[in-house]
């Protein structure tokens, strides 16, 4: 009997097989050229390989506890030998800043020189005239002529001393004011004004006696009472008129 043919299907099936056994060859062979340069490459590389210790030989439950308590030190000796390392540090460190320039420090202050104290000397005793200044008290009096006749009179104090008339009222810069005992002056005042160097005429109305009056000085004095505790009483009595004439 004559062989069919082979179908299209059948043909391309096959030559897909003869093309997948062609690509087979040449990856073996290329494998077969490549797999021995990449192994040298890896012994290059490769660290010595550690000899295997041999496996332990079967251990009783008390020998292998023994073994794992004798092992722990070892484990920890070699965590010990790790490198500590600071978890708050810093991984970066930066340049510490410059120092800033300082300023010259100012020079001290020269001390000044103590000065000497001056040597004491005795004083030396008084001779011959020395002047002196002194604050003299306020007048309290005043010197008035009175019919050609001088009298100091006190402020308050009545005069002429026998038979006084009038009285020393108070005193001025450079005058006094004079008033009369047991009476007034006819123009209504207390009292009047006498000024120094000034001539006052005073009439008395009921005897037609005159009087002049003039103011020396003012001064300063001590008081001397008057005979009996206090002045005589006026001849003209109470009430009498005087005049003051210039």
């Amino acid at each position: 009997m004559a062989r069919r043919r082979p179908s299209a299907l059948q043909a391309k099936e096959q030559k897909q097989k003869k093309i997948a056994a062609g690509l087979a060859i040449v990856l073996v062979a290329v494998l077969a050229i490549q797999v021995p340069k990449l192994m040298k490459q890896l012994d290059q590389h490769a660290p010595p390989e550690e000899v295997a210790a041999p496996a332990p030989a079967a251990q009783t439950p008390a020998a292998a506890a023994a073994t794992t308590a004798a092992s722990a030190p070892v484990q920890l000796q070699r965590f010990s030998r790790l490198r500590l390392k600071d978890p708050f540090a810093a991984l970066v460190q930066l340049a510490a800043p410059a120092p800033a320039a300082q300023s010259p420090a100012a020079p001290a202050p020269k001390p000044k020189p103590r000065r000497r104290p001056k040597p004491v000397t005795a004083a030396k005793p008084a001779t011959g005239t020395v002047p002196f200044t002194a604050k003299l008290p306020p007048p309290n009096a005043a010197v008035v002529r009175m019919n050609g006749k001088k009298q100091t009179v006190l402020v308050g104090d009545g005069f002429p001393a026998a038979n006084p008339l009038f009285r020393l009222v108070a005193l001025g810069d450079k005058s006094i004011r004079i008033g009369v005992f047991g009476g007034s002056f006819t123009s209504g005042d207390p009292t009047i004004r006498l000024a120094a160097g000034k001539k006052v005429t005073l009439a008395n109305e009921a005897d037609g006696s005159r009087y002049v009056l003039e103011l020396v000085a003012l001064t300063t004095t001590a008081a001397t009472p008057a005979p009996g505790g206090g002045a005589a009483a006026p001849t003209g009595g109470a009430g009498a008129a005087t005049t003051a004439s210039r």
